[in-house]
């Protein structure tokens, strides 16, 4: 839960209870409205606090990380048409080939690492 609601891959997350990495939880929640992905995730972390008593803060280590370049023919990437939101927007397409449909870079780096 926290590596997805917070965006991190879940190797960077370090420290924390015993339980963080062995319990089980179900946790349930309503939403009086409809709201985006960015919402429901900052309304999912602020209930991580509320419930879990988490806390949490960043550091800057060296490590190993991914450069993504454009190569010498240009980029392969195309822009969206649509608007609409995804909850998974990118899916297995088999043959060792994922599809993305309406990818934020954001999330598109995240899910790469």
């Amino acid at each position: 839960m926290i590596s997805v609601m917070y965006r991190i891959p879940i190797r960077q997350i370090v420290g924390g209870p015993e339980w963080l990495g062995e319990d089980k939880f179900d946790v349930a929640a309503i939403s009086d409205q409809p709201h985006t992905t960015d919402e429901l995730h900052l309304m999912f972390q602020k209930m991580l606090a509320d419930r879990f008593h988490l806390k949490v803060h960043t550091e800057t280590k060296a490590g190993r990380i991914y450069a993504l370049a454009i190569t010498k023919s240009g980029a392969k990437l195309t822009p969206s048409s649509t608007s609409s939101e995804h909850n998974i927007p990118i899916t297995n397409g088999g043959s060792n080939q994922f599809i993305g449909s309406n990818v934020r870079m954001n999330f598109f780096c995240w899910w790469l690492a």
